[in-house]
């Protein structure tokens, strides 16, 4: 397995961790590292989710931009949201498992690559979960901003509600007028590119490609969001990762700055 180094993930002087090993570090250490890591992340999930919820200010505005967005397609000739839902509901176990993908799949990936490079990498560790909060960040803008309703209230536009129309329908937690960016399809190209550095390069590029082409599919043949939301999902994700590698340097120029400054002031 290559290094981190060798992987160019950059040692981790930030968000509160130390990027030196944990040599000689007991089982109490290793489980205080592990809860604070939890708390962290549940804490920011919670007040991702809670601004999310919120951010359901104006439906009428969401209906507007979601009803822009088809004319944006339609002009630049990628509209084909209907055609992949209407091409994959022609099995029906594809378009439930498509349906639970969506729902149920999202948060256990994230725990298990979590899990995963927690154990095997921590300083990959620590690169995604910097790009996965800071792509979090970066998303609540444009809900809160630029509100899209799914396809799946578009009925006018012959989509299907295939997700309301399983049991498992969506958790009460979710704002449904959160399409833009998608998320779903953002976090899977940061776990794909997480696993390509993680494991061996075959293996590794096979997953990289295959979350985000599954969620491309699931999201889009669930009518959950267009294929710009998609779009815009990457681009999130894409700016989190490179501000996720750059932060670590910065952070280190910045201590090295505050050190040289307070050095100078006590000399004078």
């Amino acid at each position: 397995m290559a290094t981190s180094r060798q992987q160019g993930v950059a040692p981790d002087y930030a968000w509160g961790s130390s990027a030196q090993p944990e040599s000689g570090s007991g089982a109490r250490r290793l489980s205080s590292v592990v809860l604070a890591e939890l708390a962290l992340v549940l804490g920011l999930f919670v007040a991702y989710e809670l601004v999310r919820w919120l951010a359901i200010d104006d439906v009428s505005t969401a209906f507007a931009n979601a009803r822009r967005i088809v004319e944006w397609e339609r002009s630049a000739g990628i509209f084909i949201e209907h055609s992949v839902q209407s091409s994959l509901m022609q099995v029906d176990q594809l378009s439930h498992f498509l349906a639970a993908y969506y729902v149920w799949a999202l948060y256990p990936l994230m725990i298990a690559l979590a899990v995963l490079t927690f154990v095997m990498n921590r300083d990959l560790y620590r690169w995604a979960r910097r790009a996965i909060f800071l792509s979090w960040g970066i998303a609540l803008a444009g809900y809160m901003f630029f509100p899209v309703a799914p396809p799946r209230f578009l009925w006018e536009q012959g989509f299907v509600d295939v997700v309301h129309g399983e049991s498992s329908g969506l958790p009460f937690w979710v704002n449904s007028y959160a399409a833009m960016p998608s998320m779903h399809e953002g976090f899977a190209i940061i776990f794909g590119i997480t696993l390509y550095r993680l494991l061996t390069p075959w293996l590794g590029f096979s997953v990289a490609l295959a979350l985000p082409a599954l969620m491309f599919f699931s999201i889009v043949g669930t009518a959950n969001h267009f294929v710009l939301d998609a779009v815009a999902g990457t681009a999130v994700a894409v700016l989190g990762m490179v501000t996720a590698s750059l932060m670590p340097r910065l952070m280190e120029r910045l201590a090295r700055r505050r050190r040289h400054f307070r050095e100078r002031t006590t000399v004078s």
